[in-house]
């Protein structure tokens, strides 16, 4: 069962607009906690909120205000639910070159023909010349495979190495991933008036730096940015026949 209740004692605006509460003022001085537990054939689960079975109570300080609590509650429970969601290799791989910085930095993904023996999901290069390999990983098993392959991702062409991973497997990629890699985690985020990203990626540790890197002179440079932009023309043709199918 999912609970909606009122609280009386605060006469001052509230100024955070977060999970379980709203301004005061947009109800009349009261703040709305939100309470979400769903319940699966019985059982209080704690996952997907549509899964909920049972009546919504609702304490409302008039009728009029029922729509507007209705609409909040229905808002809270998609996100909720949007959260819940898995996030997908496509989503990492944005959220990351976002995060590294492409205003600031050269950063091409899925990189492998003409310049390594193996794929790297995301090769960073600064204007210093050095690079940074990002490889993603959005499962256990995925990661497990990934110390199996016959090359590892150990080129000198990298300076530093990271694996990402979606935040509740943190504590198995620490465990497993070598000490010199760096990891990143992603998440989905409960998008705030504060707060407007929907997905977080944050450093959880750094990585150790690769002696015998070597630095990216312009051809190497120029051979990523070439492969950056095949692999726009790539998506380019895809969003084009996807457009033609629908």
């Amino acid at each position: 069962m999912a609970t909606y209740r009122r609280e009386r004692g605060a006469d001052k605006p509230h100024k955070l607009c977060r999970w379980g509460s709203v301004p005061h003022p947009a109800i009349g001085g009261y703040l709305v906690s939100i309470d979400c537990k769903p319940k699966v054939d019985g059982q209080e689960s704690g996952a997907n909120p549509e899964a909920s079975k049972g009546v919504i109570i609702m304490e409302c300080l008039s009728n009029n205000q029922t729509d507007f609590l209705e609409q909040l509650i229905n808002k809270e429970v998609k996100n909720t639910t949007e959260i819940l969601k898995s996030l997908t290799t496509q989503e990492m791989e944005v959220a990351i070159m976002e995060y590294v910085g492409i205003r600031r930095n050269l950063v091409v993904p899925n990189v492998s023909w003409g310049m390594l023996d193996y794929e790297a999901d995301i090769v960073i290069v600064t204007k210093h010349g050095y690079a940074t390999e990002v490889e993603i990983k959005i499962s256990k098993s995925d990661l497990r495979a990934d110390f199996k392959k016959r090359i590892q991702h150990d080129s000198n062409l990298f300076k530093y190495l990271y694996y990402a991973v979606p935040e509740d497997m943190k504590d198995f990629a620490l465990e497993i991933i070598p000490q010199r890699a760096g990891l990143f985690t992603v998440r989905r985020n409960r998008i705030t008036h504060y707060d407007s990203r929907e997905i977080v990626v944050r450093e959880i540790r750094k990585p150790q730096e690769n002696k015998d890197c070597v630095q990216w002179g312009d051809k190497e440079r120029l051979k990523l940015a070439e492969l950056g932009c095949m692999r726009l023309l790539g998506l380019k043709r895809k969003l084009l026949g996807e457009k033609k199918q629908s």
